[in-house]
């Protein structure tokens, strides 16, 4: 019963460490019309999932769609007619094994173009991440 006991322990604290091992910066900007965050997740050595959310926080209704495009040291990529559900875009979602991943240090760069107009962002490391 206590070899049980002490089995079980161990499994424990080794799923708690393999969860903690999880890395996830974030990275975020804000225009007047646009509010951006970038979210790469380590999912072990040169590996990792991002994700982009474009959220609409200018004067006005949110347009129907936009176009964007991003790009990282690790990769880059972007969507035509992205549509917006309530002024939010969820996409350029992407996971990779093999290849190079996202650092605290890395400069990453979100072009959003709507109705005509076109605003540039550069996203900076939130603290604490």
């Amino acid at each position: 019963m206590k070899m049980k006991w002490i089995i079980g322990l161990a499994l424990f604290l080794l799923t708690l460490a393999a969860c903690s091992s999880e890395d996830k910066l974030i990275f975020q900007d804000k225009s007047e019309n646009w509010s951006v965050e970038y979210e790469a997740k380590s999912q072990g050595e040169n590996a990792e999932s991002t994700n982009l959310r474009i959220a609409y926080i200018g004067e006005g209704d949110p347009p129907e769609t936009i176009d964007y495009e991003y790009d990282t040291r690790s990769g880059s990529g972007g969507g035509t007619n992205a549509s917006l559900d309530d002024g939010v875009m969820e996409g350029g979602e992407d996971s990779c094994s093999g290849c190079s991943t996202t650092s605290k240090s890395d400069e990453i760069t979100v072009v959003v173009e709507w109705d005509g107009k076109k605003e540039e962002l550069t996203l900076e490391p939130r603290n604490g991440s």
